[in-house]
């Protein structure tokens, strides 16, 4: 809804504003929105799997000419060096809890991810460190997200993420 992503904005409580990448809430111009999030989910494994299959019959065709070149899609195309693991996606994560279930899905689908936002990377750093997944920290110069939050909580957090072997940028 962009009339509450705008009073989010408006009311400085962007905090607030949670968007999940590992979502679909459009596919092929329909919205899926009001579908239950794990239908959401699902179709976008179907189109991660799609686009691998797309990256093979593209590989096959160019191997045998005999074989029927597949029609050009863009979108699959482009999903290409997601799903063959030479581009990192972009995932935004908050929570401990939200960072979690990314690296579940980046697993299971086997993707590199890079989280955007990482607020409670620093609750997870053992398992961030252990997937080898980066974080690009935004807010480091935002006020607290919770009200017992030290003041600093995030100006600290890189070094702290550093200490823990978390891979960063700012």
């Amino acid at each position: 809804d962009f009339g509450a992503l705008q009073n989010a904005f408006d009311k400085k409580r962007a905090d607030a504003i949670v968007y999940f990448v590992f979502d679909l809430p459009y596919l092929d111009g329909i919205d899926r929105r009001r579908l239950p999030l794990r239908e959401r989910k699902r179709l976008l494994k179907q189109l991660l799997d799609d686009a691998r299959a797309y990256g093979k019959a593209i590989a096959a065709a160019n191997a045998d000419k005999a074989l029927p070149r597949p029609t050009h899609d863009l979108t699959l195309e482009a999903l290409g060096p997601v799903v063959n693991g030479t581009m990192p996606v972009l995932i935004a994560g908050t929570s401990a809890a939200n960072i979690r279930d990314i690296i579940a899905f980046a697993d299971s689908q086997k993707i590199r991810p890079i989280i955007l936002g990482g607020r409670d990377a620093l609750q997870v750093s053992a398992l961030l460190k252990e997937k080898n997944v980066p974080v690009l920290l935004t807010g480091v110069r935002a006020l607290p997200g919770r009200e017992d939050d030290p003041y600093d909580v995030n100006y600290t957090l890189p070094a702290k993420l550093a200490a823990a072997g978390v891979r960063f940028a700012i």
